[in-house]
């Protein structure tokens, strides 16, 4: 039987995505879409969360995760900005 309860794993990699999104891309998009400039803060905050896309723990990132976790992690960005997401997440299409 499948379960929908996440692991340890994911609610580290979601909690950190939350706390990013609410740190960086809630306080900041704003300002960088009203002055017309990336702040290039929240795109190293991201490849340092290593959501998007999964990053290979040789080349410090959390190693391979499931199309789940991605998922999970992309809307907990999104609610901090959605074009700032689909900006690191576009490196997966």
């Amino acid at each position: 039987m499948y379960s929908f309860e996440p692991t340890e794993e994911q609610k580290i990699i979601v909690d950190a995505a939350k706390k990013l999104a609410l740190k960086e891309f809630r306080s900041r998009m704003r300002d960088a879409d009203e002055a017309g400039e990336p702040a290039p803060e929240w795109t190293r905050a991201g490849w340092e969360l290593a959501c998007c896309p999964p990053i290979s723990r040789g080349v410090r990132g959390f190693g391979e995760h499931s199309s789940l976790t991605g998922v999970l992690t992309a809307e907990e960005l999104a609610w901090g900005d959605l074009s700032a997401t689909l900006a690191l997440a576009a490196q997966t299409l």
